[in-house]
């Protein structure tokens, strides 16, 4: 499916300027999700800018980032495999009352 409008992050989290992006990806086997992970900072000129580099500082707030990521992931994950057996079992009910 194709849009104009930008895609958007399921869900962001962040600690100061590190940021972890979940993303919803699609396959032939189902959906599943990936995370960016992002440091923002300001340029000599004071634009944003992201970066994908962390100084040993930013470990702390990147593993603490990559354990939410990973249980939101999950529950994420979880919400749609539940939501599509709930698709084919109302399918099947239907078929059945045809």
């Amino acid at each position: 499916m194709m849009s104009n409008d930008k895609q958007r992050p399921e869900i962001t989290l962040a600690d100061g300027n590190i940021k972890a992006s979940i993303w919803k990806r699609e396959s032939e086997k189902g959906s599943f999700y990936v995370t960016d992970f992002t440091k923002t900072y300001r340029d000599e000129r004071g634009d944003y800018q992201n970066s994908r580099s962390f100084t040993g500082a930013d470990l702390l707030k990147l593993s603490e980032l990559s354990r939410q990521a990973y249980q939101q992931s999950r529950e994420l994950y979880y919400r749609d495999r539940q939501s599509e057996r709930g698709d084919k079992q109302r399918s099947r009910d239907y078929d059945r009352e045809r």
